[in-house]
């Protein structure tokens, strides 16, 4: 745990990095753990006391921000098959961005950036731009350049739609201090944040795989194996791979960022305007017409939602829902901390990612349904052999 010598906590942490954004004498920096999240660190000496830090955490509030009645929920899917093909799930967020584009307005949201092999926010001003938002990425992003110019692009009047994780919703809006009427604030339906020590590593893995660095990587990649195939995708010398290890590894929940375990934004009550997920459960709905290229929820929290919701319609189209038909447990409760988490990263310490994959389930594919059989049968058998005790107990409890 940080303390500047005001005895000001600073966990439990995000890593939003809106300390540090805001620390008038720039005393915190954002520093990795040996997890692999960022957390602040203080420098003592630097330290005036001010406790802006913790007048700006997000998490020491929830401030919902709910105008109307109840929420109001809504199965929404574009109209464009390209879109939504292109989309994490039914290309909700596209035909929202579509309209704040149309008003000359910014888009603020998560974009992979394949040279600096991680995922930033980025401000964006076309379509071209925003395409690089849309889809997964089972990352945290950086947020951390974005807070100043969001808040000059609200003083100068444009319309501003910012998307992220709940925990980064309130972040900017804590941040800002004050209510905007050209400010949009959506979040996303998440299931905590993995750590970016062991993508590192993944990625470190497939290159020594492939003896090739990996090109266009994507975290879930719908147009070979659909919108329910959690399946990544990559290109090694202009061919494309896919694999499921990441993937695999994530639903363990073991490497989520310790704070997603109690998220307090893992509920239907949001700090936001709108939220946006996949829409699973969907085929309990419309048991026909399912064509598995996506179906998105889209949660109306406020009567500004309500509003840029009703600007999508010639866009899209749309069902309403009720809470049975959209509850999924990320609107419940967050991910549950599971028994063997410190087993795992005490054996991720001993064998790293390519010891880890060799317990996983599945693996990486080659060609379309084909199973790239030169991860069981070539170089994991240099891999750490013999399985230890706590090895056994992990295998036996990720199944």
């Amino acid at each position: 745990m940080q303390e500047n010598k005001m005895g000001i906590e600073l966990d439990p942490c995000c890593g939003c990095a809106a300390c540090a954004v805001c620390c008038p004498t720039k005393a915190i920096t954002m520093k990795m753990d040996e997890e692999g999240f960022l957390y602040p660190k203080i420098s003592l000496d630097d330290c005036i006391g001010c406790k802006r830090c913790i007048s700006i955490c997000p998490l020491k509030e929830n401030k919902i921000k709910k105008d109307i009645t109840q929420t109001l929920a809504y199965g929404v899917k574009h109209k464009q098959n390209k879109v939504r093909i292109l989309s994490r799930s039914g290309g909700a967020f596209t035909a929202f961005s579509d309209v704040i584009l149309a008003m000359g307005g910014v888009i603020y949201g998560a974009c992979w950036e394949q040279e600096l092999g991680k995922v930033i926010h980025r401000r964006v001003v076309s379509k071209e731009e925003r395409d690089q938002l849309r889809g997964s990425k089972y990352l945290q992003s950086d947020i951390s350049g974005c807070y100043h110019w969001i808040r000059t692009d609200l003083e100068e009047g444009r319309k501003v739609l910012f998307t992220g994780t709940g925990c980064q919703i309130a972040a900017v809006d804590s941040f800002l201090g004050k209510d905007y009427e050209n400010l949009y604030l959506c979040d996303i339906i998440c299931h905590g944040v993995p750590s970016s020590l062991v993508f590192e590593e993944y990625q470190n893995f497939l290159v020594d795989l492939f003896e090739e660095k990996i090109k266009r990587y994507q975290f879930r990649d719908k147009e070979a194996f659909g919108w329910k195939a959690n399946i990544e995708s990559f290109q090694i010398k202009n061919k494309k791979k896919y694999s499921n290890l990441f993937s695999k590894i994530y639903q363990t929940d073991c490497i989520q960022r310790p704070y997603c375990y109690e998220c307090q934004y893992a509920s239907i009550e949001r700090r936001s305007d709108i939220t946006i997920g996949d829409f699973w459960g969907i085929d309990s709905i419309m048991k026909k017409n399912m064509d598995n290229k996506g179906m998105s929820i889209v949660l109306i929290h406020t009567k500004k939602g309500l509003n840029l919701f009703h600007q999508i319609l010639s866009d899209v189209e749309f069902l309403d829902c009720s809470k049975e038909d959209y509850l999924q447990p990320q609107l419940k409760h967050p991910c549950i901390k599971p028994s063997n988490r410190e087993d795992f990263w005490r054996l991720y310490k001993e064998v790293g990612v390519s010891g880890i994959v060799k317990i996983m389930p599945g693996g990486v594919l080659g060609a379309k349904y084909r199973v790239y059989t030169k991860l069981i049968v070539g170089r994991l058998k240099k891999c750490v052999g013999g399985l230890s005790q706590t090895l056994k107990k992990v295998r036996k409890e990720m199944g």
